[in-house]
């Protein structure tokens, strides 16, 4: 797992949000077959994240049910996402004392 990357028990409703309520775009969507490659970025910028399935298809089962759980109970990381906490909310907070 790359640490940067941010990690999602579910991609699609990851994207979803991202492209949603963040502003976010989807740069690449290729299915590799052990994996799905999913990168997302921010408008206008040339970089982009990797969006990694936690427990994908590039794990046995026994090993993506650990990984999930370990992500589940927040052990790696994993994303926090927070309606609200975009953008828009981040310049506001900029804005204050």
């Amino acid at each position: 797992m790359d640490p940067s990357a941010p990690r999602a028990l579910d991609q699609d409703e990851a994207l979803s949000f991202d492209t949603a309520h963040l502003g976010l775009e989807t740069r690449d969507d290729v299915d590799l077959g052990f994996m799905r490659w999913l990168t997302i970025g921010v408008p206008g910028q040339d970089s982009s994240l990797q969006l990694e399935l936690v427990g994908g298809r590039q794990h046995d089962p026994a090993t993506a049910a650990q990984v999930r759980g370990l992500v589940t109970k927040g052990a790696l990381g994993g994303r926090r996402e927070h309606p609200g906490a975009g953008p828009a909310a981040l310049r506001h907070r900029r804005r204050d004392p």
